[in-house]
């Protein structure tokens, strides 16, 4: 971030506590300003205080009864849900790092269950309810195996996690049909898109609590990707990063690959973000598995690598959401 804009930054922080410890802002209004100041921390910051300062935030929002007028008018809404899509968003790239923080166990709360019930949460991420019900299950999953240092076979996920994974699956094998019969294209920007999360959160399930191999992925890899170019190809908006990285660090061959690194250029093309960071966290991930792969004598489609725990051990910060 430049001098300038920590400069503005910083006075906008300070006019922030100003208003906060003299009780002069309303509430959408402060919910607004510490959302638009965590955006700018996770986008263009280089550390991974921005997860403090949304705990501390909440924490404060929450214990002034602030969240629970989410339901007063559709911006307050909005804000609310924002909160939490940053939550589940920074959980599923450093589920290790949130161990210890409160927010990771605070999606119990009435507020927030009542946010997420509705059938309009995760639409603004081109997502749906359902598939980020999904993705925070799974999270839930994956830490009961690291909690008891066990094989995902010794845990049980929840019943609509596996059926909703299941269909998903199924919405894969409807997209390779469809990029058969050269019909992918005719499927609506935001079809692609729900079609890219879903196959996204079945790589992340099979990552998460099963520990599988490239290989056994591959059919999820290609419907995701292929998902996102046909997007890219129909519209010129944007796309959330998070299909793209989950399926990008399973991408062993070379024309995958090539595909990721492509999407990317057009990620970094549209709108305000800089991909600089995800282009090399992929490459490193890549980089290990073949890496490995040659250190074993293996073939690099049987490598597996946990890409979330490269993002913990070299302490990297990714904005996916």
């Amino acid at each position: 971030m430049t001098k300038a804009a920590l400069n503005f930054q910083s006075k906008s922080v300070a006019g922030l506590r100003s208003c906060i410890e003299k009780n002069a802002i309303q509430c959408l209004d402060l919910l607004t300003t510490i959302l638009s100041l965590l955006l700018i921390e996770m986008t263009h910051g280089s550390s991974g205080f921005w997860r403090y300062h949304l705990e501390a935030a909440s924490r404060y929002l929450r214990s002034e009864g602030f969240f629970e007028l989410w339901s007063q008018s559709s911006d307050a809404w909005f804000a609310a849900q924002s909160f939490m899509l940053l939550i589940t968003g920074g959980r599923s790239v450093a589920p290790r790092a949130w161990e210890n923080n409160t927010l990771a166990d605070g999606q119990a709360s009435l507020f927030i269950a009542g946010l997420t019930e509705s059938q309009d949460y995760g639409w603004t991420l081109g997502a749906s309810n359902s598939v980020m019900k999904a993705i925070d299950a799974i999270q839930a999953t994956a830490g009961q195996i690291r909690r008891k240092g066990v094989h995902g076979t010794a845990v049980v996920a929840p019943l609509h996690l596996t059926q909703f994974i299941s269909e998903c699956e199924q919405d894969a094998l409807g997209t390779e049909s469809d990029l058969l019969m050269g019909s992918l294209h005719k499927s609506t920007p935001e079809q692609l898109h729900l079609h890219a999360f879903k196959t996204a959160t079945v790589i992340y399930y099979y990552q998460a609590c099963k520990e599988v191999t490239p290989r056994f992925l591959l059919r999820y890899v290609r419907s995701t990707l292929d998902s996102l170019m046909a997007f890219c190809t129909t519209c010129e908006g944007a796309f959330t990063l998070w299909p793209l990285i989950v399926s990008g660090t399973e991408a062993y061959q070379q024309h995958h690959q090539d595909l990721v690194l492509n999407l990317l250029d057009h990620a970094a093309k549209r709108g305000i973000r800089d991909v600089t960071r995800h282009r090399r966290f992929i490459e490193q991930v890549w980089h290990i598995r073949e890496t490995e792969a040659t250190e074993s004598a293996a073939n690099v489609a049987d490598v597996r690598v946990d890409w979330k725990d490269v993002i913990y051990e070299h302490s990297l910060d990714l904005f996916v959401f």
